[in-house]
């Protein structure tokens, strides 16, 4: 039985002998990249950068590429899963510029089974500009009178001083109307252009525009060839030539008591070279009075109108109109609704 166990022993050793030059032999994968940071340059404002990063595997077993996480603005579109020995694999990465401006380093972080190297970093670096410029790139039209006409300038130019014509101008509105012309020397320098580039107007008119809000995009065609169209934005807001707030007088549901019941309306006139005023106020309700006051603070721009419901008011549900007559040349009568009822 002795001797049995001693021969047991003795062909186990030998196995292990035998065997564990094998295991240690089978190494281990080594990554290596020869160029972890792709340089772009100059990448236009909106393009994409696609770079295949090469990940060479200068070891002895297949290299396991286990997972590649993206940063901000990137996006890890592919990459090989496994690299034999000797062989290179690529990560794939994809930069998207649309939300970028100036100097940028984005990159994917590349996580390996090489012991020695788990982790490696690959970046994008470029400098992303706009293809063609805008200055100031939008257009706001606020505070302005409701006549006459309201100007915005814009400057573009291509910032490499690459060659384009605007071709055609499109306009959201019928009453904003947009030019353009080359620019001078004088309008390039305002920018630091380095040559070409054009002038463009926007022009509301006022007269001929509808009262409330502006909310659009002036569309600018090109010759530019990685840039054919251009967007303004249009904002701002028409005031009416004469704004009364609120522009309904609801009463509701009141009891009158002995007291009247008193509540007010604000009006504003807008009007270039017109010292504004409400001159008096008609309404057609009995027990209803209304009075006009200026608002000395600015100017006799701006009125108070009191209202007065009366105790003798009867009861009941009530509608009626206030007129204000004004000095406006475009609005001379503003009529206001009011109405509520009596319990």
């Amino acid at each position: 039985m002795r001797r049995f166990q001693n021969a047991i022993l003795t062909l186990s050793a030998a196995a292990f002998v035998a065997v564990a030059p094998a295991a240690l032999a089978a190494g281990a994968p080594k990554a290596v990249v020869a160029e972890p940071i792709k340089e772009a340059g100059f990448v236009g404002k909106g393009e994409k950068v696609v770079h295949e990063f090469v990940i060479q595997n200068d070891g002895d077993a297949p290299l396991e590429i286990t997972d590649v996480q993206a940063a901000c603005g990137c996006t890890a579109t592919s990459f090989d899963r496994s690299v034999a020995p000797g062989s290179a694999g690529k990560v794939k990465v994809e930069l998207d510029t649309t939300t970028f401006s100036g100097p940028i380093a984005k990159g994917v972080t590349v996580y390996t089974s090489d012991p020695e190297t788990p982790k490696i970093e690959l970046t994008i670096r470029a400098n992303v500009q706009p293809l063609l410029a805008v200055r100031p790139g939008y257009a706001r039209f606020v505070k302005q009178a409701p006549q006459g006409t309201g100007k915005v300038e814009q400057m573009v130019w291509s910032p490499r001083g690459e060659a384009f014509e605007i071709t055609r101008a499109d306009s959201p509105y019928p009453f904003l109307k947009v030019t353009y012309r080359p620019a001078t020397d004088d309008d390039r320098a305002a920018v630091e252009a380095p040559n070409g580039g054009y002038v463009v107007d926007l022009a509301l008119d006022y007269t001929t525009a509808p009262v409330g809000a502006i909310a659009d995009r002036v569309t600018l065609h090109t010759t530019h060839p990685r840039q054919k169209v251009i967007e303004i934005p249009v904002s701002g807001f028409v005031r009416p030539p004469v704004a009364v707030t609120p522009p309904v007088v609801d009463f509701g549901d009141v009891k009158l008591g002995n007291e009247p019941l008193k509540s007010s309306l604000h009006v504003q006139g807008f009007a270039e070279g017109v010292d504004f005023t409400v001159m008096r106020v008609e309404d057609d309700l009995p027990g209803f009075e209304a009075a006009v006051e200026p608002m000395t603070e600015t100017d006799g721009k701006e009125f108070k109108i009191r209202l007065t419901l009366k105790p003798e008011m009867p009861k009941g549900v009530f509608a009626g109109t206030l007129k204000l007559y004004t000095n406006h040349p475009r609005t001379p009568v503003v009529e206001v609704p009011v109405k509520g009822r009596v319990l």
